[in-house]
């Protein structure tokens, strides 16, 4: 659900307060800019979260990883 937030509302929001040229606050402007690279960078951030999620997995069977995630 955060990822769709930030992949899709965000920029829609971004989209629609470029066309009113309305002043925005430095934090919301910071959001933006999350949301709109984040759109733009999906792809990489998917097979990153993936390659991540596996290399946990195959750390975990491991003897280091088996204690280090159990302790």
């Amino acid at each position: 659900m955060v990822m769709f937030s930030v992949t899709y509302v965000v920029p829609k929001f971004a989209e629609l307060f470029n066309s009113l040229d309305a002043k925005l606050p430095a934090i919301t402007l910071f959001m933006l800019a999350v949301g709109v690279n984040a759109q733009k960078y999906f792809p990489f951030i998917a097979i990153g979260m993936v390659w991540l999620v596996f290399y946990v997995c195959q750390w975990r069977k491991t003897e280091r990883g088996a204690t280090r995630l159990t302790a």
